[in-house]
């Protein structure tokens, strides 16, 4: 996307459709072909992060199959988490 860097290791990047909120989505792939989401939090719910990610660990406690976290950004902008396919 325009104005960013991706995240190591990441090399290609397409973005995806949207939800209601401001963040945005695409899929990413690494050298060897293996693909990720990466979710961007805009500056203004940025601070939305920290609880979608407790929401996220909740549920998996609990035994709800979710994306597994794979990396997440110090400054609380990028979370990259398991891609489930295209169809999910």
């Amino acid at each position: 996307m325009d104005g960013y860097l991706l995240p190591a290791p990441w090399v290609r990047e397409h973005p995806l459709a949207g939800d209601a909120s401001t963040r945005s989505y695409s899929r990413v792939w690494d050298i060897s072909g293996a693909s990720a989401i990466l979710v961007r939090y805009p500056e203004d719910i940025r601070g939305q992060i920290v609880r979608d990610l407790e929401v996220r660990a909740w549920c998996e406690s609990r035994g709800v199959r979710v994306p597994a976290l794979l990396d997440k950004s110090p400054d609380s902008e990028l979370a990259v988490i398991e891609d489930l396919g295209p169809a999910d």
